[in-house]
């Protein structure tokens, strides 16, 4: 790859609406983060990023075996626009930045791959993903440099999503097929977990 890119993985959140660290639920033969780690690992070497609040030290302890680099967000609860500020904010020298859900299940690595190769042949644009061609652009997203600085003025609960309104004329969409909804409740959970198993 031409471009020097880092993946920035959100696991801040407490998980209020799962009623537990979510990032630790078991997940196959790990768990929601380390999933969305070994996802990422089959597409990145390293240069990949996990950005911590709620729970870090637990979480910290299953996270060694993993060659990423973590970041403490100490205004984890401030929301999600806070983790990606602090996040950017750690990426020096990087042409583009892929922020990923720590519990988006289904993510594919082939998704992933379409989208670091259009980045390559749409200069300046954010690349984001769709599901089933679905109306609103949603994370992942693949963001150029030029939008650092915008990224690092976000806060509280407004993500990346803000970005998508503001400059919806630079939005490449990648579409696809896979549900890669992310897991909020109990029920989303158990769902999926059973989606899981029938695959």
């Amino acid at each position: 790859m031409k471009y020097k890119i880092a993946c920035l993985i959100l696991a801040a959140g407490k998980g209020t609406r799962m009623g537990s660290q979510k990032q630790l639920l078991t997940w196959n033969d790990t768990t929601l983060i380390g999933n969305m780690i070994d996802t990422a690992s089959a597409v990145f070497d390293d240069d990949i990023f996990v950005v911590l609040g709620s729970g870090k030290n637990e979480i910290q302890n299953q996270l060694s075996k993993y060659n990423i680099q973590e970041i403490d967000n100490t205004s984890w609860k401030q929301g999600i626009g806070s983790s990606i500020s602090v996040g950017i904010k750690k990426l020096e020298g990087y042409q583009g930045v892929l922020i990923l859900l720590a519990d988006q299940v289904f993510l594919e690595v082939d998704h992933l791959k379409k989208m670091l190769h259009s980045f390559e042949l749409n200069e300046g644009k954010i690349i984001a993903s769709t599901y089933n061609n679905m109306q609103h652009p949603a994370v992942p997203m693949l963001f150029d440099q030029i939008y650092f600085d915008v990224l690092m003025e976000l806060n509280g609960n407004i993500g990346a999503k803000k970005l998508m309104k503001m400059y919806k004329t630079s939005v490449v969409q990648i579409d696809t097929a896979i549900d890669f909804m992310d897991v909020d409740t109990p029920e989303d959970y158990a769902k999926y977990s059973e989606k899981n198993k029938l695959k």
